[in-house]
């Protein structure tokens, strides 16, 4: 038997709010983006994230805010693809 979020899930109706960074030499599957520009952006303060590490350790797990990238690609739309689509 399903539940809710298995169905949700199977059809794509659910939003992630956080992404991971892809691994090197590939794209993150929701955004297109390479994890070098991601952090590119990261550091330009155009996107948020957040960073997952316990205290002491070196190594963590950072994760982008969905709607912080998802944002940012609409600021990128050209004026004249936006008049295309109306």
């Amino acid at each position: 038997m399903n539940t809710t979020n298995q169905i949700q899930a199977a059809s794509g109706a659910l939003k992630p709010e956080f992404l991971a960074l892809p691994r090197p030499g590939t794209v993150c599957p929701v955004c297109g983006l390479g994890r070098s520009y991601l952090y590119q952006l990261i550091g330009e303060g155009k996107i948020q994230s957040v960073s997952l590490r316990q205290r002491g350790k070196t190594r963590g797990k950072r994760l982008i805010v969905a709607d912080s990238v998802l944002a940012y690609l609409r600021t990128q739309i050209e004026p004249h693809q936006e008049e295309v689509a109306s």
